[in-house]
């Protein structure tokens, strides 16, 4: 084998040390939070970092996870809260260690999938190595992404590295012509779906609406394509729709309660647009 072929069959290699670029300082000074240049705060310390504290003493003095935050004004639910990230497995990471070095490993763990995921999805889509390496780095990188990283919002960055990852297992339904391996990648791509949901609830209606998009397509080739059977992707599409909520349902439920229960739900339209980008503006 040649330096060169030597070198091609380790693309993925960049993917996995370019989250110590776009993180920067953090990389070397991992006692630090990310801050924006001039910012004076970040939700990571107003939010993120007392919840983990919170989990994390007591489970220590109490043996018990918390369902209610005392404080956040008068409290609340703790186990509907969809900041607290107790829902989301990997976030457990902070709770074992409730530190910057917690999240900074957090944050630097994530911009690695998010870059391995994309480049996985291209591979899928039929791209050479490099093109995927490329599609990795940018995706990985995104500025919004690292953006994110600045104003301490842990979810959304999570959440976002797990979209590549749902686009690719769905894509790989869609090609399956087996009911047995297409159901296979469907729930794969529930999963997916669901730990972004669980990490972000945010997230849950532009990756519903860009994976049914995304199936549409498939199903409504042009050109000659390859139509799908819709005998046994409609069931199995609508299966692994069930199993996306089901496995949301624990952030999901209470969730819904409190948004329910919310003295937000009482706000008029007027109110609730207060702040918020104007339609026009989308244009």
């Amino acid at each position: 084998m040649t330096a060169g072929e030597r070198l091609s069959r380790l693309w993925w290699v960049p993917l996995l040390l370019a989250p110590a670029l776009w993180l920067g300082d953090l990389v070397v000074q991992p006692a630090g939070f990310p801050f924006l240049p001039g910012a004076q705060y970040s939700d990571l310390l107003i939010s993120h970092w007392p919840t983990a504290w919170l989990i994390r003493h007591s489970i220590m003095a109490w043996r018990q996870v918390p369902l209610w935050n005392p404080n956040i004004l008068s409290g609340m639910p703790l186990a509907a809260d969809p900041l607290s990230g107790m829902w989301y497995p990997p976030q457990w990471v902070t709770v074992l260690l409730p530190s910057a070095q917690g999240f900074n490993l957090f944050f630097f763990a994530h911009l690695v999938w998010a870059g391995l995921g994309m480049a996985g999805f291209m591979r899928q889509l039929g791209a050479g190595r490099w093109a995927m390496l490329f599609c990795g780095l940018a995706f990985g990188g995104l500025a919004k992404t690292v953006g994110h990283v600045g104003l301490g919002h842990v979810g959304m960055v999570a959440g976002l590295s797990w979209v590549p990852w749902f686009l690719w297992a769905l894509d790989q339904a869609i090609h399956s012509t087996d009911a047995l391996h297409a159901r296979r990648w469907y729930a794969l791509s529930a999963g997916a779906y669901a730990l972004a949901f669980l990490a972000d609830p945010r997230w849950a209606l532009p990756v519903a609406a860009l994976g049914l998009g995304w199936w549409t397509r498939r199903a409504l080739p042009v050109r000659g394509e390859t139509r799908l059977d819709l005998k046994v992707h409609v069931p199995s599409a609508a299966l692994a729709g069930s199993l996306a909520v089901m496995l949301s349902a624990p952030l999901l439920l209470p969730l819904s309660e409190l948004a329910r229960l919310s003295t937000r739900n009482s706000l008029g339209v007027a109110e609730a647009a207060a702040l918020s980008l104007p339609p026009v503006r989308l244009l």
